[in-house]
């Protein structure tokens, strides 16, 4: 701030933010020539329908320059009204977007004479602009794709089934807390290290790559659920209903898993009892 100050030989510089929901722009950063007393603080915040000539005209123009703030059209009364009261001479303003979304906007102050209309200043506001809003930018991709994986990460672990992601080659990326639970493995001993196809029964395990195979050449011709059997770490072999899905933009593949051993013995008791009536 001081060097865009410094070099547009102003008395003030700031930078304001838009909160949208709120309809309010809130001071981010300031800085004001040093050595002097005459130079008042800017606005902590305002709203934004009370300068309605002012957000139009970052909406609408690269930048805004005012030379002599008494002259502001009547459609400005308030922020004359406003600038007046600060001591404001001249005043240049610049917006900064998203996109097509204004985002907030950079002041440069004239408050000891008035200021000329200067190219090298505008070319000072874009660039300083540009950065600024690039980093926004950044910030707020930043921020979405972190509540994206949150977002994600809430959902894996309450899938209410054992759900991993993996690696094309089956390696283990990640496991939910179910897993865990169903299989007996801590997150440390599996996460990178195992394959899931190692801990598959040894008749089941060609059956699992031919249909990962499947998923990322031919997903439709996968069966939406397939039966596995598959060794917990005690060693106990159990049945499970498998369904996969490839990740979108990767190679690789979210496969879900709930465990269905107790129901097949069930299965096999009536089916032996059903089988034993007939006979009798």
């Amino acid at each position: 701030m001081a060097d865009i100050g410094k070099m547009a030989g102003a008395d003030k510089v700031y930078i304001y933010r838009i909160h949208h929901k709120a309809k309010l722009a809130h001071i981010t950063h300031e800085w004001k020539i040093p050595g002097t007393t005459l130079i008042p603080g800017s606005i902590t915040s305002f709203a934004l329908d009370n300068y309605g000539w002012l957000v139009n005209q970052l909406n609408n123009t690269e930048t805004i320059f005012i030379r002599d703030v008494g002259k502001l059209p009547r459609a400005a009364l308030n922020e004359k009204k406003t600038l007046t009261e600060q001591g404001v001479k001249s005043l240049f303003a610049y917006p900064l977007k998203i996109g097509n979304k204004l985002e907030g906007f950079i002041g440069i102050e004239y408050i000891q004479s008035q200021s000329d209309h200067s190219e090298e200043n505008v070319e000072i506001m874009k660039i300083a602009a540009d950065i600024i809003s690039f980093s926004l930018e950044r910030k707020q991709s930043e921020k979405s794709l972190k509540r994206t994986e949150q977002l994600y990460e809430k959902i894996f672990e309450n899938t209410g089934a054992a759900t991993v992601t993996i690696k094309p080659d089956t390696t283990i990326l990640m496991v939910n807390s179910e897993f865990k639970r169903l299989l007996g493995y801590r997150r440390s001993e599996v996460e990178g290290k195992m394959r899931l196809v190692d801990l598959l029964d040894n008749k089941d395990q060609s059956v699992l790559r031919k249909y990962h195979h499947l998923l990322m050449s031919n997903p439709d011709a996968v069966p939406t659920n397939y039966e596995f059997s598959y060794q917990e770490r005690n060693g106990d072999i159990r049945v499970a209903f498998m369904t996969g899905s490839s990740l979108i933009n990767t190679k690789n593949c979210l496969i879900t898993f709930i465990d269905i051993t107790e129901w097949k013995d069930n299965q096999f008791i009536i089916d032996f009892d059903l089988l034993n009536d007939g006979n009798a």
